[in-house]
């Protein structure tokens, strides 16, 4: 956990969700599915708070990144670093 959260550097709330975090080069970016720190068992819980929102940020960066990697030509000869 370290890593990612030494990575961010602010949330956006809306609503008592978060919505959004930023990097440290305070890119913004929008969750896929937002966290409630006041729902079910998330409710006092920082720690499983804290561990849901870890996993929905390492999933909207996977999406993301999925994403990009779906934009590069099929006749690029540059990407065998990607095993793709």
């Amino acid at each position: 956990m370290p890593r990612i959260f030494g990575s961010i550097s602010d949330l956006t709330f809306d609503d008592g969700k978060i919505m959004t975090f930023k990097g440290i080069t305070q890119e913004e970016i929008k969750l896929n599915k937002t966290v409630n720190p006041n729902d079910g068992e998330n409710k006092g819980n920082v720690e499983k708070w804290l561990k849901d929102l870890e996993v929905k940020v390492k999933k909207t960066l996977r999406e993301i990144t999925g994403d990009c990697v779906k934009q590069i030509p099929e006749n690029c000869e540059n990407i065998s670093w990607l095993n793709v």
